[in-house]
């Protein structure tokens, strides 16, 4: 599970598939792991992740959620800047084999030997590794109640029990051996009668050919599979692909001498218990079912057999090894396309913004001016991480630092946007210098700029649906432990980030419900939260006002608009629709937009708040440095971070600092968090005694090249 992350880690354009064939526990025994996280980021490092089960693949997507606090949406986990498909892909056998070897020669002449040696008799067939998971005991015990319970049975029907030795210089195995071995022995010695000296379990401890399996497969009249857990538990195929052999046999002849459609008993706990609706289904660990399952299996009228044969039937040649190879291949495959059309769409890259930002520097002497540049930023999960608690969200040291070095350059103008209360924003940036810098609150609808007081977007805002939409979130809080309800002058923010998947599922019928009432609000769903506001709050029409107010009120000139935040609604477009001049397809104002979230509808560049630090510290180099000298220092930088990081014992699960370079490379880590460090070129930016490994420069080298 961890290689995964290591692929991507050496080749991050890689479109990787992981497929896992033994069953995913339940989120509640997979917690307990102590290296939990570190299996499943490794996982989610894929591009494709499928199960054999749907049933695992909810454990593991639940895992995913209790432990990484991920988003779900359908058949799908988003996780830091990754969508990772999540998928189900039954394993199959080639039936197809099963088939051609009952037409040949030595297997039909065994099926008429084992026919004569078991006359008279109905034969109940088990395959098993003898392992504990295998459940073993439990169908022995099971069969003993059978005969107990159904002496006129006795004489009439043979158990032949495969057990395939495995891993026997376990002390656990060795022990299971011996638990079956005196039942087997109990059971004859108590059950077998003199009538064909044929005892009531044929035991075989050993391989047997494929030949002689499939003899044995077309002789039985029941499969029964006892399972504890398992992943698939192929033998149910197999038994039912060489059991629709003899049907079709019947079929072509026009006879009803050979006996075909032999019933399956199957355990609840095997993972192909679900797809197989023609089978007998019980739970291995209660005897009196299991006795119970036998005795419906061999009185079971003919017709019935038929019709649940031919079920089971239908759904194996449906879902075929080659058809499981096929399919998962083709899924992958639609994850290459996606991922190749994910990559020319993304025409925005790191270096193209950074020399546009430092253009507008050069065109501001020239006639005409280039204009001003407009910062705008959105604030959770930009320049700070999501938090569980509001109150909690309040920005770090490096966010102002970086800041303060944005506002002190004058031809930059800083827009924090965000979903905060006044008094928040007011108290966290108020040491910041104020002349250039503008803060939006609650989503835009009050907004300042400068020392001037707090203007609304919207003079009189109908605001009536208020008290019954709070009624409404109170509600669904106080029966949603871990949830809270934030409220603001001008919305409502519902939160369920502590609230685990109940939390979410509450979310979701919230949402529904909100979207019924038609009200003069908006419902937005941001990360782990469902926010409801007035129509006229939208980051464009905010941004299109303070463009107004510059050029109304001082006669200043926008001329490039850098938005960083995972808005759906920022575009040029929208702008150009909000009625700024210039904002349109072959207008003169210069717009780019950088992701930083999976809910944005452009190209992912930002994959933690760590790299939008660093990227913003590399804006504060460009008045210093070349672009390319920025691009190399800090790939340098991840270098010896990197290598620094390997040396400590148990480092523990850090974010990895990153942004993209470009639509078709690698990430690479941004300026350090003080933006001071300053690279020459063509040096490599290493200290003597330096404690990284000494083939860094090698390293540094082929990056460069």
């Amino acid at each position: 599970m961890l290689l995964p992350k290591m692929i991507r880690t050496r080749l991050p354009i890689a479109v990787i598939g992981f497929y896992l064939h033994i069953p995913f526990p339940s989120s509640e025994l997979y917690k307990v792991l102590p290296v939990r996280q570190d299996l499943l980021e490794g996982t989610l490092a894929s591009d494709l992740v499928g199960f054999q089960t749907y049933d695992y693949a909810r454990h593991f997507t639940k895992a995913c959620t209790r432990i990484l606090g991920t988003e779900t949406s359908a058949r799908c986990i988003h996780y830091k800047d990754r969508e990772v498909t999540i998928d189900v892909f039954p394993v199959g056998v080639p039936v197809d084999k099963f088939q051609e070897t009952m037409k040949d020669s030595v297997v039909r002449a065994r099926i008429a030997e084992l026919r004569k040696t078991f006359a008279g008799k109905q034969v109940l067939i088990g395959v098993d590794r003898l392992d504990y998971i295998k459940g073993i005991p439990h169908k022995l015990r099971g069969y003993e109640m059978f005969l107990k319970n159904n002496p006129e049975f006795r004489d009439k029907v043979v158990l032949v029990q495969i057990a395939v030795p495995s891993r026997m210089e376990v002390e656990e195995y060795k022990n299971q051996k011996k638990e079956v071995d005196i039942l087997v022995g109990q059971i004859n010695s108590e059950y077998s009668s003199s009538v064909g000296y044929i005892q009531p379990i044929h035991y075989l401890y050993k391989s047997v050919t494929f030949t002689e399996l499939v003899a044995l497969y077309a002789v039985a009249n029941a499969c029964i599979i006892t399972s504890l857990r398992d992943g698939m538990n192929l033998v149910a195929h197999e038994y039912i692909a060489t059991q629709a052999s003899i049907l079709q046999e019947d079929a072509d002849t026009n006879t009803t001498t050979s006996r075909g459609g032999g019933v399956l008993i199957l355990s609840e706990f095997a993972g192909v218990a679900n797809m197989l609706a023609g089978a007998i289904r019980i739970n291995p660990h209660n005897t009196k079912e299991v006795s119970r399952a036998i005795y419906e299996s061999l009185t079971m009228k003919k017709d019935e057999r038929l019709t649940k044969a031919q079920t089971n039937y239908t759904i194996i040649s449906q879902h075929t090894a080659s058809d499981w190879g096929r399919s998962f291949i083709d899924a992958l495959r639609k994850e290459f396309f996606a991922a190749q059309i994910r990559r020319s769409t993304g025409s925005i890259t790191i270096p193209a913004v950074l020399r546009s930002y430092g253009n507008q520097k050069k065109n501001a002497g020239e006639e005409g001016g280039g204009g001003k540049r407009l910062l705008v930023f959105e604030y959770d999960g930009v320049l700070v991480p999501f938090k569980s608690l509001p109150q909690m969200a309040s920005p770090t040291e490096d966010v102002t630092d970086v800041l303060k070095k944005l506002l002190d350059d004058p031809l930059n103008l800083v827009v924090i946007f965000s979903g905060r209360k006044k008094q928040s924003l007011e108290e966290w940036f108020g040491s910041l210098p104020q002349e250039r810098l503008v803060l939006c609150a609650e989503h835009g609808f009050f907004y300042k700029r400068g020392n001037s007081g707090w203007v609304q977007i919207e003079d009189e805002p109908d605001l009536s649906w208020m008290e019954q939409i709070g009624n409404v979130l109170e509600y669904i809080r106080e029966r949603t432990p871990g949830s809270t309800v934030e409220k603001k002058e001008t919305n409502l923010t519902f939160h369920y980030r502590g609230a685990e998947e109940y939390g979410a599922y509450q979310a979701r019928h919230l949402q529904l419900h909100l979207d019924n009432l038609y009200g003069k609000f908006q419902v937005e769903l941001g990360n782990k939260t469902i926010e409801v506001r007035p129509h006229s709050a939208t980051l464009s029409r905010v941004v299109a006002r303070i463009i107004k107010d510059l050029s109304e009120g001082s006669g200043t000139k926008v001329g490039l608009v850098l938005h960083i935040g995972a808005s759906t609604n920022f575009d040029r477009q929208r702008l150009g629709e909000a009625g700024v001049e210039g904002a349109g397809e072959n207008g003169g104002l210069d717009v780019i937009s950088l992701a930083s979230g999976k809910e944005a509808n452009v190209q992912q560049h930002f994959t933690n708040t760590a790299a939008v630090i660093d990227f913003l510290n590399s804006l504060v180099l460009t008045n210093e440095m070349d672009v390319g000298e920025i691009i190399r220092g800090t790939s340098e930088r991840k270098l010896i971070r990197e290598e620094k990081e390997k040396k400590k014992d148990g480092g523990g699960e850090k974010e990895k600092v990153g942004w993209a370079v470009s639509s078709t490379t690698a990430s690479t880590t941004g300026v350090g968090a003080k933006g001071t460090a300053k690279t020459s070129a063509g040096k490599s930016g290493l200290e003597k005694g330096s404690t990284a490994d000494s083939n860094i420069e090698e390293r540094l080298q082929k990056d460069k090249a």
